[in-house]
């Protein structure tokens, strides 16, 4: 039996969902959002039937049609804008919401302090894949391109340490993973919401630190969770996402650096991709770091330049040859 807070905080969230070519899996996300929380699904010109399916498993998904592939921030903001509810919770397409989860993320953004909070994550299996990352810089970045995760100083590593008891006990990290995060809406507007110039990738760490020049932090609520499978989106295209997620850095420097120490930081940065290209035959030899090949690092290059030059972002669907 369902008591009547839970009710109540529930009703009053909304889930957002940014779809793009999501077919195979939005039915089951749609499925896992209590039948009392409004759904926002925005159909990002997919060619598949994205928002059909989304419509199969909930007849009351308010469906927005993008009419183009505008990028992740750009699709949350268009469905925060069609929503209702006082707390959103932005959701990937190829995620399920476990039991309690938005009552229980809901609860975590009413803490004192709190400007956004996320959900312990699972893959498929029931494997934990939950990562809460630290503040990004130029050489944490490098570091982390460059050498194995093995051989870095705790301070230099992306994520909060696996063993730190945040994970089990829950409490205030630096910012929580995209595939899930709850916002008061009220927040969320406050802040003009999702930068739209990042098109995937590090729009998360940039809405927690405009959360953070106003005092508040990013919370992560283990007791809420979801089950994500992960790159359906991006997969197909991975020389895409790689340079989307290499502009991203640039651009993300250049908005907390400024446009001088932002540049300095993306030439770093271009330097390490620059120093795995001209020693990926031999890093394919000795088995080191092998997925970051020559194609990698080029896409990772075409991003930094495109972000440097503030090229718009072309979706691969929409190249001209």
């Amino acid at each position: 039996m369902t008591d009547a807070r839970e009710t109540v905080e529930e009703a009053a969230a909304t889930v957002v969902i940014v779809a793009f070519n999501s077919a195979d899996t939005i039915g089951a996300c749609v499925a896992s959002v209590p039948p009392d929380v409004q759904i926002v699904v925005v159909d990002q010109d997919s060619t598949d039937l994205s928002a059909e399916a989304a419509l199969a498993a909930r007849s009351d998904s308010v469906i927005v049609r993008a009419g183009s592939n505008r990028g992740f921030g750009a699709g949350c903001n268009l469905g925060a804008a069609r929503s209702a509810g006082e707390v959103l919770v932005f959701l990937n397409p190829d995620a399920q919401l476990g039991a309690d989860a938005v009552r229980l993320l809901a609860g975590a953004v009413r803490r004192p302090g709190v400007g956004i909070a996320g959900p312990r994550i699972l893959d498929q299996a029931g494997r934990e894949t939950t990562r809460c990352r630290v503040w990004g810089s130029p050489a944490r970045d490098v570091a982390n391109l460059v050498f194995p995760q093995r051989v870095l100083a705790p301070r230099l590593r992306q994520d909060v340490p696996p063993s730190d008891p945040v994970y089990v006990m829950g409490g205030f990290v630096p910012y929580v993973q995209g595939a899930c995060m709850a916002i008061e809406r009220s927040l969320f507007d406050r802040v003009h919401g999702f930068d739209e110039s990042f098109f995937l990738y590090s729009e998360e760490e940039d809405l927690a630190g405009r959360l953070r020049g106003q005092g508040l932090a990013a919370w992560l609520e283990p007791r809420a969770t979801i089950t994500h499978i992960g790159h359906t989106s991006t997969g197909p295209t991975g020389s895409f996402a790689t340079e989307q997620y290499f502009r991203s850095r640039a651009l993300l420097y250049r908005q907390r650096y400024g446009r001088l120490c932002g540049s300095a930081g993306s030439v770093l940065l271009a330097g390490g991709l620059l120093f795995l290209l001209l020693t990926a035959p031999f890093r394919a030899l000795v088995r080191v770091r092998k997925a970051e090949t020559a194609g990698f690092c080029l896409a990772g290059l075409r991003g930094i330049g495109a972000a440097m030059r503030r090229r718009p972002v072309r979706p691969p669907g929409e190249r001209r040859s």
